[in-house]
């Protein structure tokens, strides 16, 4: 992507505001919302849908969005409150 990991951690804090509006969400909404907020600000670059090589069939994209929705719960930005559920604090 042609973001920087904080400027992409804002922008996930952000579809998170717009989109969840202090709601309880599930993490893949928050990253298929943050991927269609990448793509239409023209942050996501070809090479962001070819697949990780991580564990699972994740695209490089998603995979970099997931480590920052990992790192801002890890920091308190995001809230892991159940399995596979978050908001913001």
């Amino acid at each position: 992507m042609v973001i920087n990991r904080g400027d992409l951690e804002k922008l996930i804090l952000q579809v998170a505001r717009d989109s969840f509006d202090r709601r309880k969400f599930r993490r893949r909404q928050l990253m298929d919302a943050a991927e269609k907020e990448a793509r239409s600000r023209g942050y996501w670059k070809l090479d962001d849908d070819k697949l990780s090589g991580s564990a699972g069939l994740k695209s490089r994209g998603w995979a970099a969005i997931d480590w920052r929705i990992t790192d801002l719960g890890r920091r308190g930005g995001l809230v892991h409150v159940a399995r596979d559920w978050w908001w913001l604090p």
